[in-house]
């Protein structure tokens, strides 16, 4: 080999190195960038990506034989009160049923009234107690009838189911639930009322009906 082309064989040995090297360059370009984290055979649902399930919430302790109710956000317990029989004896007679039978919650309506004639009132929670106004007229026959029928020894009455809530005056005088003696005489559901025909006397029945008690109503 003559000097001249020992040269262009090195010359052409230099060019080949180029040449491999610019196309390992373009190779390397070519590839996908690496993930920063991860690998490409994670599961694409990432934690991000779940539903977010609130925890459930803690159910407050009740004491006694209470049970935490989440519609009104308190614990409580439901009571049967017995049906009672009322005699009431009237101070003359009449030809017809008429008056009411007015039921106080956690406390007593007391007989007559105060030095300004206001009705006065005993707190007692836990009791339900009747009122039986007789009426002839605009008088009372009655003699003002009244006992407690219910009492739980452990919370206040918050509500007693199916008697209609009073409103306006009797609301006003504390009166929690209101039944007209006029229709207990027909087919009221928890009430009834008869005269005795022999002598003066109203007998009155409260049928059983349930009460809602807690220990803050």
């Amino acid at each position: 080999m003559t000097p001249g082309q020992g040269k262009w064989l090195a010359t052409l040995t230099v060019l080949a190195a180029l040449v491999s090297a610019a196309v390992a360059v373009l190779e390397f370009m070519r590839e996908p960038t690496p993930p920063t984290t991860g690998s490409y055979d994670a599961d694409p649902e990432t934690e991000d990506d779940q539903p977010y399930v609130p925890p459930e919430p803690e159910v407050p302790a009740c004491p006694g034989n209470f049970k935490w109710q989440a519609k009104t956000s308190r614990c409580e317990r439901k009571e049967s009160i017995a049906a009672k029989t009322f005699s009431i004896r009237l101070s003359e007679r009449v030809s017809s049923v008429a008056g009411r039978i007015d039921f106080y919650l956690n406390q007593e309506r007391r007989p007559g009234a105060d030095a300004q004639g206001y009705a006065m009132y005993t707190n007692r929670r836990g009791a339900v107690q009747v009122v039986i106004p007789v009426m002839l007229g605009n008088r009372e026959v009655g003699n003002g009838f009244r006992t407690v029928i219910f009492s739980a020894p452990d919370g206040g009455i918050c509500s007693i189911d199916r008697l209609p809530e009073t409103t306006g005056h009797l609301q006003r005088m504390r009166v929690a639930y209101s039944v007209q003696l006029a229709d207990c005489a027909g087919s009221n559901t928890s009430c009834s009322a008869r005269l005795d025909q022999n002598q003066p006397y109203l007998n009155v029945t409260t049928r059983a009906l349930v009460a809602t008690i807690a220990p803050t109503c």
